[in-house]
C-alpha cells in the first residue's frame, strides 16, 4: 500500500502499512534560527530517527547540488570533497544518548591544499549566522545557515590534543512529503596533507570507543551476577582489560594528532579570530543578538519566552 500524506501547518501524518500512523511536528527553520539566537544547541526539525536518516539522504543531495559548488568556488576550486556515509541508526541512537541532539546523520569534509586556504575557510565559515555565497559573475546569492561551529584551528580541543579542523553544522533547506523543512548537516574543513593522519586517528578512536563500550558492558554484567563471586571476578577482569585498551587507543589517537600538528603546522591559526564581514563571493550576517530577540521572535510569530525554553 502506498503512503498517503496529510499536511496541516508543520504537522505531517504519514500512513504506512508496516509502521502505523506517524505524527511529526517539525520545527521551522525560523524557529531553529531563534533557538540559535538564544544560544541553544542546534536542533533537527524532529526526533524520528528513521525519518531523519532518510532526510539526511535528501539533504546531502541538496547540499551537493546547491551548496558544495559554491563553497569550492569561494574557498578554492581545487578543494577536494568527501561525502561520508549516512550515520546508521544504532550509532545515531548511541550518540543521542550520550550527547543529546544528533546533527551528523549527513556529513562531509573538504580537504584544503594549505593553511592559507584553511584560514580563508575560517574567515568565511567559523561564525554562527548566515553566509551568503555567490558563484563568480553571478548576481544571485545562496544563504548558508550556520547553526553551530567547532573551530579547533583557532581554539584547540582539550579532549582531542593535537587535533585541528573546522566543523560546522548547517541547516540545509529541503522539501519532504510536500512540506518545506530543513536538515542539519555536518561539514568539516581539514588540511589535505592531514588526510592520512585523520584516517589513522579515526581508526584509533573507533577502537577506543569499542573497548570503552565493552568495559561498560562487562561492568554492568558483573553487577548483575549476585553471589557468584567467580563469575563476578572474571567479568571484572575483562572490565579492567577493556578499559586499559580504551585508554591506550585514546593515547594513540593523541600521538597521531600531535605528530600531524608538528609535521603540517596545523596549529598556526591558534588564537586567530576572523574580522572581515565580506569578501569575493561571500558576505556574513550574524544571527540577531539577544537585544533583538523579542523583535526577531515576534516577526516569526513566536514569543521570546517560547524560543528560550
Amino acid at each position: 500500500m502506498s503512503n498517503e500524506v496529510s499536511k496541516s501547518g508543520s504537522l505531517r501524518l504519514a500512513y504506512s502499512e508496516n509502521r502505523g500512523v506517524i505524527e511529526i511536528k517539525r520545527l521551522s527553520l525560523d524557529e531553529a534560527f531563534a533557538r540559535a539566537v538564544s544560544g541553544d544547541v542546534p536542533h533537527q526539525p524532529h526526533s524520528f530517527a528513521r525519518e531523519l536518516q532518510s532526510e539526511a539522504l535528501i539533504g546531502a543531495e541538496v547540499f551537493n547540488r546547491d551548496i558544495r559548488p559554491l563553497i569550492k568556488a569561494v574557498i578554492n576550486s581545487t578543494a577536494q570533497y568527501s561525502q561520508g556515509p549516512v550515520k546508521d541508526l544504532a550509532r545515531a541512537a548511541q550518540k543521542k544518548a550520550n550527547l543529546g541532539e544528533n546533527c551528523d546523520y549527513a556529513r562531509g569534509m573538504f580537504f584544503l591544499k594549505d593553511m592559507d586556504v584553511v584560514q580563508k575557510a575560517v574567515d568565511i565559515f567559523s561564525r554562527r549566522g548566515t553566509v551568503n555565497l555567490s558563484a563568480p559573475g553571478a548576481a544571485n546569492t545562496y544563504p548558508v545557515h550556520i547553526l553551530d561551529v567547532d573551530n579547533s584551528f583557532s581554539t584547540p580541543s582539550a579532549k582531542k590534543p593535537g587535533f585541528h579542523n573546522l566543523d560546522i553544522k548547517i541547516a540545509v533547506p529541503i522539501s519532504v512529503d510536500g512540506v518545506e523543512s530543513y536538515h542539519i548537516m555536518e561539514v568539516q574543513f581539514r588540511l589535505k596533507s592531514s588526510a592520512k593522519a585523520y584516517e589513522a586517528s579515526e581508526e584509533a578512536y573507533k577502537k577506543s570507543r569499542y573497548h570503552a563500550h565493552m568495559s561498560d558492558l562487562y561492568a554492568y554484567s558483573a553487577g548483575r551476577v549476585g553471589d557468584d563471586v567467580d563469575v563476578c571476578r572474571r567479568l571484572s577482569k575483562r572490565t579492567t582489560s577493556h578499559a586499559a585498551k580504551a585508554d591506550f587507543y585514546l593515547g594513540e589517537r593523541a600521538r597521531i594528532n600531535r605528530q600531524d600538528e608538528l609535521l603540517n603546522g596545523t596549529d598556526s591559526l591558534v588564537g586567530y579570530t576572523p574580522a572581515a564581514l565580506s569578501g569575493k563571493g561571500w558576505s556574513y550576517t550574524p544571527f540577531a543578538d539577544a537585544a533583538n530577540l523579542e523583535q526577531y521572535a515576534a516577526e516569526e510569530s513566536v514569543t521570546a519566552e517560547a524560543v528560550l525554553k
